[in-house]
């Protein structure tokens, strides 16, 4: 009886000091048609709100910068901006090496590879903008190096060399559009004019280069497993359908 006394209290007195928190959040990688609405019970005592609102608003979704080098139109070309570039690049990788998040093996691994995707954007990125004036920076973005060389040789050489990858270019993406006949118009006036080989490096710049280097970066967990991961932090969880 000594003994069952003596450990109600430790239960009571140690017990009582964790204080039972909840957390909600939305999300599509759920068994719902569309989204989810979740509610998670935690210890605040162990995990504050702050590592929870990190955790999932900066290692659960994105890992892409958004600022885009590849326009649409030939004429945005002339308006990239570094600094902007920049900015951005500074501002995403702030964000994972100056805020709190779970403290656990796996989202510890999951910042580190958001870093990694961020820095290897940012790289890509300044290449692709400065390669429009300088091609030839396009070799000091390594993991292209491999599988991206014929667009990265046509657009160093030039001339008759990127005239071809450009055509090359549209006969692939002619074989899977649903109105071909529309790509071959454009590109047979825009090979006739003055400015063919600005409209070929534009072309093989978005479409072959970027296109091809892109897939060279390493992605990160799957999202189904990162959802599931996060469901693990609370000591229980409760959802329903939008």
């Amino acid at each position: 009886m000594k003994y069952l006394i003596i450990v109600t209290l430790f239960i009571s007195i140690f017990g009582s000091n964790a204080q039972t928190a909840t957390f909600e959040w939305s999300s599509e990688f759920c068994r719902c048609p569309e989204r989810c609405e979740f509610r998670g019970t935690f210890d605040s005592t162990i995990i504050t709100r702050k590592q929870l609102e990190n955790t999932r608003k900066y290692l659960t979704v994105g890992g892409y910068i958004e600022y885009n080098v590849t326009p649409n139109l030939i004429e945005e070309v002339k308006h990239l901006n570094t600094l902007q570039l920049k900015l951005e690049c500074l501002s995403r990788i702030d964000e994972l090496e100056n805020n709190e998040f779970i403290d656990s093996p796996f989202w510890e691994m999951q910042r580190e590879k958001k870093l990694n995707r961020y820095r290897e954007f940012c790289k890509l990125k300044e290449v692709t903008l400065q390669a429009y004036s300088n091609p030839s920076i396009l070799k000091t973005f390594e993991p292209a190096q491999m599988s991206c060389q014929e667009y990265i040789n046509s657009l160093i050489n030039g001339g008759d060399e990127l005239l071809n990858t450009w055509k090359e270019l549209v006969g692939e993406q002619a074989s899977r559009n649903v109105a071909p006949e529309n790509l071959w118009r454009t590109f047979d006036s825009q090979i006739s004019s003055e400015q063919k080989h600005e409209f070929a490096k534009f072309y093989v710049m978005k479409y072959g280069w970027w296109n091809c280097a892109n897939r060279s970066i390493a992605g990160t967990v799957e999202p189904m497993v990162i959802e599931e991961e996060f469901q693990l932090i609370f000591e229980s969880v409760s959802s329903e359908c939008q």
